[in-house]
C-alpha cells in the first residue's frame, strides 16, 4: 500500500466530540414572510452554535451557494 495524502479530516478524537451541519435551503425561493424566515433562520443557528460543547465541531451549508457557510470548526465567532 502505498502513502497518500488524507482527504479527510482525523476523526480520532470523534468519541469526545459532536458533529453538526447546519444546512440552509437558499435555493428554494421565498415569497412570502423573507424577513420573518431570514431571522428565524439566524436565530435557530444562534441557539445551536449556543449550545455547542467545548470539543464539539460545526459547520454551516448552504443548498444553492456552494462557496458560502463555514467548514468544520470549532470557532463560535
Amino acid at each position: 500500500m502505498r502513502d497518500v495524502t488524507p482527504d479527510v479530516r482525523d476523526t480520532s478524537r470523534a468519541s469526545e466530540q459532536r458533529i453538526f451541519v447546519v444546512v440552509v435551503d437558499d435555493a428554494t425561493p421565498i415569497t412570502v414572510g423573507v424577513a420573518y424566515v431570514t431571522a428565524h433562520t439566524r436565530e435557530f443557528a444562534r441557539q445551536v452554535i449556543d449550545h455547542l460543547g467545548a470539543g464539539d465541531l460545526a459547520a454551516l451549508k448552504f443548498v444553492a451557494d456552494a462557496s458560502g457557510g463555514q467548514e468544520f470548526t470549532p470557532d463560535r465567532a
